[in-house]
């Protein structure tokens, strides 16, 4: 039986638990709730757009864009702050597809850049996302430039 495909949608504050239940397999429990309450400020930041990525209705990723203005880049860009999949679910394209969902819309958004850093304890980070098209740029940091 074939999967259906990555839907990827807009995170909402009804998501809020889904999101949290993504980001406490990185992080570890949440045991004071600071997490959930960083998860809520960030789902409802103008200045940043959080998404999930749902498999078969079930929510397996989500990631975090903020809106930055670079010297270095001399204007807009954009940092994708989180990026997560459910450990169940990785290796079946939906972080590929959390990343092209963030190009595609950054050529409408028309920034200069997207940046991700790559904590060094995430083995095979920095091998996922210069997959997706991001050069080095620093240390674990990435980039994707884009053409406009």
């Amino acid at each position: 039986m074939q999967r259906a495909p990555v839907r990827i949608v807009p995170a909402q504050v009804r998501d809020l638990d889904a999101f949290c239940q993504l980001l406490v397999q990185y992080y570890g429990e949440d045991p004071t709730g600071e997490l959930k309450e960083a998860a809520l400020q960030t789902i409802r930041d103008a200045r940043s757009s959080t998404y999930l990525a749902f498999l078969d209705e079930a929510p397996v990723g989500a990631m975090s864009i903020a809106k930055r203005i670079s010297l270095e880049f001399r204007g807009l860009i954009w940092v994708i702050e989180t990026l997560v999949v459910d450990k169940h679910y990785r290796r079946l394209g939906v972080g590929t597809a959390l990343v092209q969902h963030s190009i595609e819309a950054a050529q409408r958004g028309r920034p200069k850049a997207i940046l991700i850093a790559v904590p060094e304890n995430l083995v095979g980070a920095a091998e996922f996302v210069q997959s997706v098209g991001f050069r080095e740029t620093g240390t674990r940091s990435y980039a994707y430039l884009l053409e406009h």
